[in-house]
């Protein structure tokens, strides 16, 4: 989901803000494994992620903004 990066980052404020480096991975379960193995950082619905953020494999290093849901 790499539009996402920059509709958080607007909402945050730092629409500007440009990633030393980044990864593709084909699927976004391989892009959670990634965060979760601390290769680095990923965004997804919190709804697929609530297992691993209840039991400490991922944490949501910011409270806000969040992203609408969609459909």
């Amino acid at each position: 989901m790499p539009r996402l990066w920059l509709e958080w980052l607007t909402k945050a404020n730092l629409p500007s803000l440009q990633s030393a480096a980044s990864m593709t991975f084909d699927h976004f379960y391989l892009t959670l494994q990634a965060a979760v193995d601390g290769i680095g950082i990923a965004m997804g619905s919190t709804s697929l992620v609530a297992d691993d953020l209840a039991s400490g494999r991922l944490i949501a290093p910011f409270d806000a903004p969040r992203l609408p849901s969609r459909s």
